[in-house]
């Protein structure tokens, strides 16, 4: 069995607590929030559109034009979140490594 308190574990256990495993933390809450965003995006675009469809100015418009509408919002509300996400992600990243860096 391996002396876990001398040099290279030590070091890999602290390293892993400092800056491994934040970062491993933080790309992964990172995805999970993209993969809900996006079925939370499309959610909400689909139901507004059908309710728009039937109800306000898109009754002229036939489903094809609909459907376009529907994944051209949808695709730029993802694009948006996906872009705030990841931005957020980065600079808690390297506000992590500046806090454990300056200790």
């Amino acid at each position: 069995m391996p002396d876990f308190s001398t040099r290279p574990w030590r070091d890999l256990a602290e390293a892993w607590g400092t800056t491994i495993g934040p970062i491993i933390l933080i790309v992964f809450v990172a995805f999970i929030a993209l993969a809900a965003a996006r079925v939370f995006v499309h959610g909400v675009v689909k139901t507004l559109m059908e309710r728009e469809a039937t109800e306000g100015t898109a009754q002229e418009l036939s489903a094809i034009e609909v459907k376009k509408r529907i994944d051209t919002i949808d695709t730029l509300a993802v694009n948006v979140l996906r872009f705030l996400i990841v931005a957020i992600a980065g600079l808690r990243k390297a506000s992590s490594r500046t806090i454990s860096t300056a200790r």
